[in-house]
């Protein structure tokens, strides 16, 4: 039996901006929207870590995607100073 749960944690929430995340996919990009829906951050690698710690304290979304460039998952996330 597969368990392919695609299940994916991105800690801490709220955050000081070193965010980690953890998925059964491998990562292609992360990218960070503001409430705006402006990109802030932009990261094309595997690393299974952001440092968004330039960011403003504030809410943004979070996109995460995998090699082929589909998205994996969308979430919220607070930074906070």
């Amino acid at each position: 039996v597969v368990n392919n749960t695609n299940e994916v944690f991105i800690y801490p929430n709220p955050s000081n901006g070193n965010i980690s995340i953890q998925t059964d996919r491998e990562l292609g990009a992360v990218t960070i929207y503001n409430a705006l829906g402006e990109m802030v951050y932009n990261q094309t690698s595997n690393k299974p870590t952001v440092d968004a710690s330039s960011l403003n304290s504030e809410v943004y979304f979070i996109t995460l995607k995998d090699k082929q460039q589909q998205i994996i998952t969308t979430k919220r996330i607070v930074i906070q100073h």
